[in-house]
């Protein structure tokens, strides 16, 4: 099996555990992936390489919700009707990362997410500001 095949098996687990309203923990989900698929493998070397391989796919797809969060969204993404509302957030639960629907999310982690993109939004004000005042400064002394 190659890893785009890996990939889609991740990918249609957890589109079905969010579509169920489930919140999608990284490390669940690669459990349930690798005990779903190597029911017969008796080697701790090939059952580390599973968890390893799976848990990396699952952590490429909560990354592509995180890094749409701070970038330009994926417009598959993105709350019909919205500009930037995605239909799903990287949130913690329990200590771990986990996927979930933005209707499932708690208030408290909707307020959360918006403090942490605000945060965001005036830390790159800032960097902005920086730049344009270390620009005028190399201006200033090359003149």
């Amino acid at each position: 099996m190659n890893e785009s095949q890996l990939t889609a098996i991740v990918e249609t687990e957890v589109e079905a555990a969010l579509a169920a309203g489930t919140p999608v923990s990284k490390y669940t989900v690669r459990n349930q992936i690798v005990m779903a698929n190597c029911e017969t493998t008796d080697s701790d070397f090939a059952l580390a390489c599973a968890h390893h391989a799976i848990g990396d796919i699952v952590g490429r797809i909560v990354r592509k919700v995180k890094q749409s969060e701070d970038e330009e969204p994926d417009p598959q993404l993105v709350l019909p009707g919205y500009k930037r509302l995605q239909q799903r957030y990287a949130v913690e639960r329990d200590g771990e990362p986990c996927l979930v629907r933005l209707e499932m999310m708690t208030r408290p982690e909707v307020r959360a997410k918006a403090l942490t993109l605000r945060g965001f939004a005036q830390g790159a004000l800032e960097h902005a500001d920086e730049l344009d005042a270390w620009a005028d400064a190399m201006q200033s002394a090359a003149e």
